[in-house]
């Protein structure tokens, strides 16, 4: 009996030998097919995979987030309107409504199904733009087809999976799937624009008649776009700035050359309405120009189609202001001073030039009680901020009504 307890303790001994062996080979070596360096490296893995595919869910489902605030932001900043609109558009605000000289008015504020599909657009781009930042491009740009429900359910249904490699990526031992649809709510309602678009009509029938609209508009338009219900509440308010200082600046140029260049008169200087702080280019680029301007170290850009200028229009200010010459055409003071004799002064040789009467007016409604999240360009600044709806109307150019003196 002894001799077999032996027997058996020397088995023993040699299969916990064994095991040991196995167990530090295993350890040393790992699995010679996926080239792991230990026991249970596989299972480790798969547990760090699905980790980083909970981080891409959520990641995604953010950006999502922030996508759809963005985009309502936008879209309101240009009208509901992202591709060229047909009834154009005023120093970069939408035209919704364009009345004809002999017909009815044109109507292009945008329906439900263009706001929609523009959303959807904007939508996409900023979560391609998330997507990009994402590290080592997990996430596929391009992969949702987007439903918009209620107010405001934005449903992301992916086109494919996202799928990591499990282990190393030339020679991974398996693949983890994941599928990145989702839902995000925005708490937005898309009937803001269709209830500012039935405003801005009544706005324009209550004026339409009046020979002189400006005043007719400054008087109407917070009783129309501010109105109240039983309750003392109304959805929208009416702003008279909502460009930053030096955007406003930027426009207040627009205008000013817009005055000059419509105006009739020959011989005469655009003396009014310069703004006085910053400096100006005005470039031909082929039948259009391109004016900038740069205001305490802030540049801006806009594209005005279809206008004609003498030449090139560099460092325009209020100490160097624009000019119409004999033929009409907009040149600078300078130019216009060098050509006079030596006893003749600008200010009594050339008058002020007339301007035509306003006939366009852009509006800036603010939605009451809104923000969302979302960046601003002007100010390179991320946060809460309103939703403000920008878009222009145009009345017909009056008939038999002479032009007003520049104020």
């Amino acid at each position: 009996m002894k001799k077999k307890g032996l027997i058996l303790d020397y088995f023993m001994i040699v299969a916990i030998a064994l095991g040991f062996g196995f167990y530090y080979a295993s350890k040393i070596t790992g699995h010679p097919d996926y080239q792991t360096t230990f026991t249970g490296e596989m299972s480790l893995e798969v547990f760090k995979v699905a980790q980083n595919a909970e981080k891409i869910l959520v990641y995604i489902g953010q950006s999502a987030k922030l996508s759809a605030q963005q985009s309502i932001y936008d879209l309101a900043e240009k009208g509901g309107i992202q591709e060229p609109n047909i009834c154009g558009d005023n120093l970069g605000y939408s035209t919704w409504i364009r009345a004809n000289q002999y017909g009815p008015m044109d109507e292009c504020y945008p329906n439900k199904a263009l706001i929609e599909a523009n959303l959807k657009v904007s939508i996409s781009q900023w979560l391609d733009e998330f997507a990009s930042q994402y590290p080592q491009s997990a996430i596929p740009q391009g992969n949702y087809l987007f439903e918009l429900k209620n107010s405001l359910d934005i449903i992301g249904r992916a086109k494919s999976d996202i799928t990591i490699p499990i282990g190393k990526k030339d020679k991974p031992f398996g693949t983890y799937s994941i599928n990145p649809s989702f839902k995000v709510h925005a708490d937005y309602n898309l009937e803001d624009y269709s209830k500012l678009a039935k405003k801005t009509k009544n706005l324009m029938q209550a004026c339409e008649a009046q020979s002189s609209k400006e005043p007719c508009i400054e008087l109407n338009k917070r009783g129309f776009f501010e109105e109240y219900d039983s309750f003392g509440n109304t959805d929208f308010e009416v702003l008279e700035v909502c460009e930053t200082e030096e955007r406003a600046k930027f426009m207040q140029f627009l205008w000013y050359f817009d005055n000059c260049y419509t105006s009739e008169n020959k011989n005469c200087a655009c003396r009014q309405r310069m703004p006085d702080k910053g400096r100006y280019n005005i470039i031909k680029k082929d039948q259009n120009i391109e004016i900038t301007g740069s205001i305490n170290s802030k540049n801006f850009k806009h594209t005005l189609q279809n206008v004609a200028i003498k030449s090139d229009l560099e460092d325009i200010s209020s100490q160097r202001i624009l000019h119409r010459d004999s033929e009409g055409l907009i040149v600078s003071r300078d130019f216009a001073e060098s050509l006079l004799k030596k006893d003749e002064k600008y200010e009594d040789k050339f008058p002020v030039c007339s301007y035509k009467p306003k006939t366009k007016f852009n509006f800036c409604v603010r939605k009451k009680n809104k923000q969302v999240l979302a960046y601003e360009e002007d100010d390179k600044s991320t946060n809460a901020k309103d939703i403000i709806y920008k878009f222009s109307v145009e009345f017909k150019e009056p008939i038999g009504i002479l032009p007003q003196a520049a104020p």
